[in-house]
C-alpha cells in the first residue's frame, strides 16, 4: 500500500542509525504526556488569577502543553547517539513537484469533506454554529494559529515523526508499514476529542491520518505531511465562516 515509493526514496537518505524501539517509543509517550500535562495545569493554575480572559489562559496553556511536548520529543530523539536528528525526524526537504501534489491531494480531499460535511450531516451544522457563537469571543488569529500551525508541526512531528520512526525500526517490512500506519492513524484519531460526537467526523480523521502517514512513508519527510495538515485545517478553519454566513 505504502511501501514502494517509500523504499524509493528512502534510499536517497540511507540509515546510519537505530530510532527507540516499540517499547522505548511507547514509554517515552507516556513520559512525554505526563510532564506536558503537567505544565499546562501548572501554566492554567499561575495565570487563572490573572487579569488575562479565559481564551487567552487557555491559549497559553495549551502552548504550554505543546511547547513542553516537543522539547521533551527533541530531547528523547537526541538521548539515541547513533542516529542524527535529522534522520530520527526525518527533517528532509521535499523536491516542489512532491509537495505541490501532497498538497492538492489533501485540498481536494478536504474540500470534498467540507462540502459532505454542510451539505449533509445535521449535527455537524448545528455544532459548527454553536462552535462559531462561542469562539466569537476568542481573537481570530489565535484561533487561526493553533489550528493552521501550532497543531499540525506538533501532532506531526509526535506522531508522523517520533512515533512511526520509532514503531518502523530498521528496513520494516510491508506488512509493518501498514500496520504502523494504521496504528498511528488511530492515535492521531483518538487525539481529537473534539469530534468525538460524530462517527462520520471520526472516519474523515482517520481517514486524513492514513493520507498524512502514506505521504511520510512515500517521501521520507515529515514536512510534507506537516504541510498537508496545515493546508487540510485550513479549510476546516473556514469551512466554520463559511457555514456561519450560509446558514
Amino acid at each position: 500500500m505504502v511501501h514502494s515509493d517509500g523504499a524509493r526514496e528512502a534510499s536517497e537518505f540511507p540509515h546510519h542509525g537505530r530510532p527507540w524501539g516499540i517499547f522505548a517509543t511507547t514509554v517515552f509517550v507516556f513520559f512525554i504526556f505526563t510532564f506536558s500535562s503537567i505544565a499546562y495545569g501548572i501554566t492554567k493554575a499561575f495565570l487563572f488569577d490573572s487579569a488575562l480572559f479565559a481564551y487567552e489562559v487557555g491559549f497559553m496553556s495549551d502552548l504550554a502543553f505543546m511547547l513542553t511536548g516537543i522539547v521533551l520529543i527533541l530531547f528523547c530523539m537526541s538521548l539515541k547517539k547513533d542516529i542524527s536528528l535529522r534522520e530520527y525526524a526525518s527533517l528532509y526537504n521535499p523536491s516542489g513537484r512532491t509537495l505541490l501534489f501532497w498538497v492538492c491531494v489533501t485540498a481536494c480531499i478536504a474540500l470534498g469533506m467540507f462540502f459532505f460535511n454542510l451539505i449533509l450531516i445535521k449535527d455537524v451544522r448545528a455544532t459548527y454554529q454553536e462552535e462559531m457563537i462561542t469562539a466569537s469571543f476568542i481573537p481570530s488569529w489565535i484561533r487561526f494559529s493553533q489550528a493552521v500551525f501550532i497543531a499540525p508541526l506538533i501532532e506531526e512531528f509526535f506522531i508522523r515523526g517520533f512515533l512511526l520512526k520509532g514503531y518502523l525500526g530498521i528496513a520494516p517490512s510491508q506488512t509493518r508499514i501498514t500496520i504502523v500506519v494504521v496504528v498511528t492513524s488511530l492515535i492521531f484519531t483518538v487525539a481529537h476529542t473534539q469530534y468525538f460526537y460524530s462517527v462520520i467526523l471520526l472516519l474523515e480523521v482517520y481517514a486524513l491520518g492514513i493520507l498524512f502517514g502514506i505521504a511520510r512513508i512515500r517521501t521520507n519527510s515529515i514536512v510534507v505531511p506537516i504541510v498537508m495538515h496545515s493546508v487540510a485545517n485550513l479549510v476546516f478553519f473556514f469551512q466554520r465562516y463559511i457555514y456561519f454566513l450560509i446558514f
